[in-house]
Formats: structure tokens, sequence, C-alpha cells
């Protein structure tokens, strides 16, 4: 990836979305440190939220800037609210994405929600809600970008890294 990265931003890619495990190892270090946006992607949950101090610890040593993504999210519950509140002392926190069967289900054949939901599913308006929020933090002032759905699928199928570099 360290030559190909360079390669991909000559050819015009403006978004490179890498989903790595959910680790810090030598070759995730070193994407962290190319990246120009890292998601730390996490549920609500006690044990999910301490495995990302781990993450969080190393990223804020490389300054690279950081959104948090709750995901799976169950409404109205007090962790949720909690998680927010702990997550907002170190970074961002991007829309949430709650707990919808529908997710589950579009990915039984790996399709996502959006190929699977009717147009006016809540999901589909909050992956929708997550992406445009994500290209902002990645650097477009307005979006412009037609059309977005390769930047809502990886959204929705929780992304960790994507990187936007020298423009």
């Amino acid at each position: 990836l360290d030559e190909a990265i360079p390669k991909l931003r000559e050819a015009g890619v403006e978004y490179l979305i890498i989903d790595t495990p959910g680790f810090i190892s030598n070759a995730v270090t070193g994407l962290l440190c190319q990246a120009d946006l890292v998601l730390i992607i996490s549920k609500a949950s006690p044990l999910d939220l301490r495995a990302t101090q781990k993450s969080l610890k190393f990223i804020e040593e490389v300054k690279t800037p950081l959104v948090f993504v709750l995901n799976e999210v169950r409404k109205g519950t007090r962790i949720a609210n909690e998680a927010i509140m702990a997550l907002s002392q170190h970074g961002r926190v991007a829309p949430i994405i709650h707990y919808k069967n529908d997710f589950v289900v579009s990915m039984i054949d790996g399709r996502t929600l959006e190929e699977t939901a009717d147009a006016d599913n809540p999901g589909i308006a909050e992956v929708d809600a997550l992406a445009d929020y994500v290209l902002r933090q990645a650097g477009e002032k307005t979006l412009k970008v037609i059309d977005r759905s390769p930047v809502k699928q990886a959204t929705a199928e929780v992304i960790a890294i994507t990187g936007r570099r020298g423009n």
C-alpha cells in the first residue's frame, strides 16, 4: 500500500477507504499515519468502548483527525447516551447508525440496505447522513459528488479509514 497510495492519488482517486482490523498492528500503523481521517467504529457497549481506547491513544499520538461512529445503537438506551458523552470528550461523533434488522437481512447475500430496502427506509437516511458527514470531515465543503453510492456503500459496511491527503 505504501507504493499504491501515491499512484492512486496520481491517477485521480479522491477517496481511498480501507477497512482495517480493530487493533493496532504494524500494517495499520502505517495506514493511520497516512490517513487524512480515521473512523473509529464501535457499538455502544462497555467492551467495545474499552477496545477503542487502545486505538484512540495511538491515533491521538500521530495526530490524525478522527471521528467516532456508533453502530448498531439501540434507541433510547442509557448506554448509548453515555457512549456519546464519553466519546465526544475525545473527538467528534458522527451521526449514529441505529440497530435495524433490515441491515442484518441485507447482509445475508452480501448486499447493502440501499439495495434491499424501500427508499423510505429510515436506515437509508441514517447511512446517507453518515456518508455526508464523513465526506464533509474529509474535506468536501459542498457535496459536489454526483454519485456517492460507493461512499455510502462503504460507510454502510462500517469502513475504518478514508484518505484524501494532498488536495
